[in-house]
């Protein structure tokens, strides 16, 4: 049997669901979904670029922002 075309189910770490993902990273214009927080917040340390991700603290809701600088992480909200 002759295997049919092939095509790229996934690239860790992005997410290769359909569904987007609460994890997301935006590097320059591109934005992309993330398979979990910890995938997102080492995105742009593998690509060697700046990005802002953004998700949602799973225990009370809220939005959680990152922005990543010349390798320093800076986030909002401030620590409780």
């Amino acid at each position: 049997m002759t295997p049919g075309p092939r095509r790229l189910v996934a690239a860790y770490p992005f997410s290769p669901t359909p569904t987007p993902t609460p994890h997301v990273v935006a590097l320059g214009d591109i934005e992309v979904f993330a398979m979990c927080a910890i995938d997102a917040l080492g995105m742009p340390f593998m690509l060697g670029a700046d990005a802002t991700i953004t998700s949602t603290d799973p225990h009370i809701g809220q939005p959680v922002g990152v922005t990543i600088t010349n390798g320093a992480a800076t986030y909002q909200p401030a620590k409780r």
